[in-house]
C-alpha cells in the first residue's frame, strides 16, 4: 500500500470532515477543481517514501 492509495478529491475530504478547506479561494467555475484528483500532479519518490516508512515502523 502506498500513501497515494489515500489520495482523494478535496470534495470527499470536505464531506468526511464537515469542513470547507478553501472557502474564499475556489468559487464559481473553479469550485469544480475540488471534485477532481490528478495523482500524476503529486509525484512520490518511491525510495524516499520507503525509507520514511521503514524509519517509522522501526520506532
Amino acid at each position: 500500500m502506498s500513501v497515494m492509495d489515500y489520495a482523494c478529491p478535496i470534495d470527499k475530504a470536505e464531506a468526511v470532515t464537515g469542513l470547507d478547506f478553501f472557502p474564499a479561494l475556489l468559487k464559481g467555475p473553479d469550485e469544480g477543481l475540488e471534485g477532481s484528483l490528478d495523482k500524476s500532479a503529486w509525484p512520490v519518490n518511491r525510495s524516499r517514501y520507503e525509507k520514511r516508512l521503514n524509519e517509522w515502523n522501526s520506532r
